[in-house]
């Protein structure tokens, strides 16, 4: 600080003056927020539309399903009876004989760019055609698998279907 006041006879008298403290330690500025934790991959079968052997064979097998990430929605139709896939598959005794594979009769799969309900067009394999071509009835188990562009996998809870000619 300075001062220069003017005194009687013109003379001017300077005054100045200074002040040293030391700077206590500057607070550490607070951190971040994290980043929200992504969501959740979710979904559910939306619809599933009634089919029979019939349009089956002939143009295939359509349900809907929703997805609340980006990702893949995979559907396989298989032969009740058998041993189904490892993650769609219970637990069960193993004192018995082990089952055969189950046999894969139908596979679709969709991609969705975004959150919201996907249509999955199921197309019948070679082996699955021939099966069903000379079936009256039959039972099959349609196992829903997502995945997320992260990465992430769910399988849907299985769903059993009777089909009839």
């Amino acid at each position: 600080e300075s001062l220069e006041p003017p005194l009687a006879g013109g003379a001017v008298f300077t005054y100045s003056s200074e002040n040293d403290r030391p700077v206590g330690a500057c607070p550490v500025p607070p951190a971040p927020a994290p980043p929200p934790p992504p969501p959740a991959l979710q979904g559910s079968i939306f619809k599933l539309l009634h089919t029979t052997i019939r349009s089956l064979l002939k143009s295939g097998m359509r349900d809907q399903v929703t997805i609340n990430l980006p990702g893949t929605v995979t559907q396989d139709l298989y032969l009740e009876g058998g041993t189904l896939p490892a993650y769609a598959a219970t637990s069960k005794s193993k004192h018995h004989k082990k089952p055969p594979p189950a046999l894969l009769l139908a596979r679709g799969a969709v991609i969705a760019k975004s959150a919201g309900t996907v249509t999955v067009q199921l197309k019948l394999t070679s082996k699955g055609r021939l099966k069903l071509k000379s079936a009256k009835n039959a039972r099959v188990v349609l196992v829903t698998t997502l995945h997320s562009n992260a990465g992430v996998k769910l399988s849907l809870a299985r769903r059993t279907v009777s089909l009839h000619r």
